[in-house]
């Protein structure tokens, strides 16, 4: 989450809400219980958890400063699904619509530097604003606008139906994000592992690399929850510790 103010009346507030949306209950939308999910699903995985027990105070605070703020400017991005849920929830929850504009960046931000195509500078394409430096958050700030009512009604509309779905996993496909089984993405870690023993940390990155071509799916904790699912149900074997990715092997079950 990045919260950036401009002028000394932090009139503005911009806003990315990266507690991972794409994973996790939300229906309600509870910091708790999101917490208490995040803490059950990645128990194998010591870094994460560090992060995961500072996450609910970040968050609370975070909220609680931007709700001070006059005007909200939300950024989202459809090619991210942890960005693109964090914008329809945070817009979900506002009473009022008509202190809030938006910065779109699914089809990026136009970069000089980078060269031209037909005439025109290339548009470089970021998932979110964590990837931005100071002068290209001031001039993709200038794009910022107000949504329309039809773009409103389908935000809270497609937030809605993925609340009444509640689904523990959420994904994107040309630009739509969509409700998961739990398992989405399983029989691509298998297809992964072989009869040869090989780092975990392998087989997360191979898959990620798969997934996350074009669209920011999911991030290597959730895949790594998954292989040691997939070990403990018996479909794969393991050797080292699961405290870390790194020193853990597996292989397919002789």
């Amino acid at each position: 989450m990045v919260r950036h103010a401009l002028g000394d009346n932090e009139k503005y507030s911009f806003t990315v809400l990266s507690d991972d949306l794409g994973t996790g209950p939300v229906n309600p939308f509870n910091i708790d219980e999101r917490t208490d999910y995040f803490s059950r699903l990645y128990r194998h995985d010591k870094e994460y958890m560090e992060y995961v027990r500072e996450k609910k105070s970040l968050l609370e605070r975070f909220r609680s400063d931007v709700l001070a703020c006059d005007k909200k400017i939300l950024w989202l991005s459809k090619r991210s699904v942890c960005e693109y849920c964090g914008f329809l929830q945070f817009l979900s929850e506002q009473d009022d619509l008509r202190d809030i504009e938006i910065v779109d960046l699914t089809e990026g931000t136009e970069n000089e530097t980078a060269g031209t195509c037909g005439g025109a500078p290339y548009r470089m394409i970021q998932l979110s604003i964590s990837e931005f430096s100071p002068e290209t958050i001031i001039e993709a700030v200038k794009t910022a606008r107000s949504p329309s009512t039809e773009e409103t009604e389908y935000y809270l509309a497609v937030w809605k139906r993925l609340v009444e779905e509640n689904a523990n996993l959420r994904k994107l496909w040309r630009g739509q994000v969509y409700s998961a089984p739990d398992d989405e993405y399983d029989e691509i870690i298998l297809s992964r592992i072989s009869d040869i023993r090989v780092s975990a940390a392998r087989i997360v990155g191979e898959v990620l690399g798969k997934l996350n071509d074009e669209y920011d799916q999911v991030g290597y904790a959730y895949i790594y929850s998954r292989l040691i699912h997939l070990i403990d149900s018996g479909i794969i074997e393991e050797e080292g510790s699961r405290d870390s990715m790194e020193f853990l092997e597996v292989k397919r079950v002789s």
